[in-house]
């Protein structure tokens, strides 16, 4: 794989997420973070000639979005504990191993990058990996037809009185969001599906997704 293709499949997903984060960043401080790592990435990818570069930069953004999951881990697990909709926690599996498939695409050594590249869409594919992230998207503007509550009243639900907690909640729901798109969007670009097509409507998705979760988060004083 070219450095040009391998720096598109890096970026394309940032720039979709971009207006989100700036949207979140707003009542999420550590998402401003984010925010912050993803312009100054985008901004060395775009002078870069070098796929080592690439790779080095992109775990930075990698790294930031697995410390907002990380951070409610055990939170999430409760959460699974004490519902009986098992459906989320099978999006949730499928979207971080996803990611995971992807970050061993874009880490990998020249000599294996086809190897990995193929590997992920190959499991992006038997994952019905655009699936869950429509799944996810639904139930968090509430018109899912899987589970049986949208995820956002869940979360509050288990939050009570605690805004603290609210909060947390939904960072982890935004991070599941960015990954989400990071790696559909990479696999629009190596498939070459409509990539253009595929980023305006999940930067509207993201929109609405952030303007939800602002709602919620809201609703805690």
């Amino acid at each position: 794989m070219d450095k040009a293709k391998l720096k598109k499949i890096a970026t394309t997903g940032l720039k979709v997420l971009k207006n989100a984060v700036d949207i979140a960043s707003k009542f999420f401080p550590p998402v401003g973070v984010i925010g912050s790592l993803i312009d100054a990435v985008l901004g060395v990818f775009e002078k870069t000639q070098s796929i080592t570069d690439v790779q080095k930069h992109f775990q930075v953004i990698s790294q930031g979005l697995d410390e907002l999951s990380q951070q409610n881990q055990k939170v999430m697990e409760d959460i699974g504990k004490a519902t009986t909709d098992r459906q989320f926690k099978d999006v949730r599996f499928s979207l971080n191993y996803q990611f995971k498939k992807y970050k061993e695409m874009i880490d990998a050594p020249p000599e294996e990058v086809e190897k990995r590249t193929q590997e992920f869409v190959e499991f992006y594919e038997e994952a019905q990996g655009r699936q869950h992230l429509y799944t996810l998207y639904e139930s968090v503007i509430g018109v899912s037809k899987i589970f049986s509550q949208p995820i956002l009243q869940v979360y509050q639900q288990h939050s009570g009185t605690d805004r603290e907690t609210m909060i947390n909640l939904s960072q982890d729901l935004f991070s599941l969001f960015s990954i989400g798109c990071i790696t559909m969007m990479a696999h629009g670009v190596i498939i070459k599906d409509d990539v253009e097509g595929r980023a305006k409507e999940w930067e509207e998705k993201m929109v609405e997704v952030t303007s939800a979760i602002e709602k919620a988060v809201g609703e805690f004083k």
